[in-house]
């Protein structure tokens, strides 16, 4: 199996067009330091020039013609160095930027499969080299688990444009899409904290960062079971954290049933 490094993800990605833009402070601080940095030394240049351009006397002596001659040659052949210097520099930063854009696009992606897919994903399935195109809609897919990461696979192949394709096989396409997923859930949750006090008609430091939950017994046994221990069945969810669970009062309020099961009749 071939092994990609990021040197090989950054030259990937200098191949896929790029849409989004890449700011960063520290960059732009070191941009304003190069810039002054360049304004002077373009202010000597053009001062040199100026001086190596004005006409010489009528009466210039041979020598004088000379040496005026190897001054102006020395200077033509510093600013081509230095225009060579600046080229290439120029390519390096437009190579930058295009990664930076890119690296942004493939969070942007990650973002919105959270959003439409699911709100955790094993960065482990990383680098992807083949999709195995399971269908999506099949029992099969969850019939174990590597059925339920082909189906994973599957699904990033469908959201993931085409053209980004071949960047899925680099190990760093995983790491940015992860950053993504990873902060749409952290706004989900900021969201749903939001308004969970209400929804749950409880008190709403309860919900508030930094709040001390598990030294608070009214708040603590809203998370924990009858026996002090952590289930599945949080008990602000479930009336019965430990018991026979029935579909029509497994949960504890009304309206989470209709949302996960649809408007019961009557």
């Amino acid at each position: 199996m071939p092994h990609h490094n990021d040197e090989d993800f950054t030259s990937a990605v200098r191949n896929v067009n790029d849409t989004s833009d890449d700011d960063d402070k520290s960059s732009r601080s070191s941009k304003m330091s190069d810039s002054e940095e360049s304004s002077s030394e373009s202010d000597e240049d053009l001062r040199r020039i100026r001086a190596a351009v004005v006409p010489r006397a009528a009466d210039a002596t041979p020598g004088e013609l000379r040496h005026a001659l190897e001054l102006n040659q020395k200077l033509l052949l510093e600013m081509r160095e230095k225009q060579c210097a600046l080229t290439k520099r120029i390519h390096l930063l437009e190579a930058h930027k295009g990664k930076g854009r890119k690296e942004e696009e493939i969070r942007t992606l990650g973002r919105k499969y959270s959003a439409v897919y699911c709100l955790w994903i094993n960065g482990e399935i990383f680098p992807l080299r083949k999709n195995p195109q399971i269908d999506l809609f099949s029992s099969e897919r969850w019939l174990s688990p590597l059925s339920m990461e082909d189906g994973v696979k599957t699904e990033i192949y469908s959201h993931v444009p085409k053209k980004m394709h071949k960047l899925m096989a680099y190990k760093d396409f995983g790491a940015h899409f992860g950053t993504g997923v990873t902060n749409i859930r952290s706004e989900m949750a900021s969201d749903v904290k939001s308004c969970a006090a209400a929804i749950f008609g409880l008190n709403p430091t309860f919900f508030s960062r930094g709040y001390q939950r598990f030294t608070d017994l009214t708040c603590r046994a809203l998370l924990v079971g009858p026996n002090d221990k952590y289930t599945k069945y949080a008990p602000i969810l479930f009336p019965r954290p430990e018991g026979d669970l029935k579909p029509e009062d497994f949960l504890k309020q009304r309206f989470q049933t209709d949302l996960l099961l649809g408007p019961c009749p009557g």
